[in-house]
């Protein structure tokens, strides 16, 4: 394997984490909960799986995937990216948890990095489709 294949997607999996926390942390302040019922969300829910599961779900109202198709317009759709973010998920897990590297390819890589426009694209119309409009209201 190549380890500059392996860092990459290691960087593009903390992305796409980080831009979640964001995202739910910002939805949160808009439906205006307490500071501390949010970080006592987001400290049960560390797991990425976790986020992308059931607290996305009960923070926006949609599962994860519903929420992508719903946000995709004709001409850019984020699932491609969605299910690059799944794919990585997985290949750096394997090495995370058990070494594995083989399947962090090059391809991948360049995958990921060719993909970060279309990551932070995906989580700012997440914020404009879902958080704006509750912030406006408010």
């Amino acid at each position: 394997p190549q380890t500059g294949a392996v860092g990459t997607i290691v960087f593009f999996c903390a992305l796409r984490e980080a831009l979640l926390a964001q995202f739910l942390k910002e939805h949160m302040e808009a439906q205006q909960l307490p500071q501390g019922i949010i970080d006592r969300l987001l400290n049960d829910n560390k797991l990425a799986n976790q986020r992308f599961g059931q607290l996305f779900k009960s923070v926006v109202g949609e599962k994860w995937r519903v929420a992508v198709e719903e946000i995709s317009i004709e001409g850019c759709s984020f699932v491609a990216v969605s299910e690059l973010m799944m794919t990585a998920s997985e290949v750096r897990n394997d090495f995370m948890h058990t070494g594995a590297a083989w399947e962090a390819t090059e391809e991948l890589a360049t995958d990921c990095v060719s993909s970060l426009p279309m990551l932070t694209h995906l989580f700012a119309e997440l914020h404009n489709h879902y958080v704006r409009p509750i912030q406006h209201k408010t």
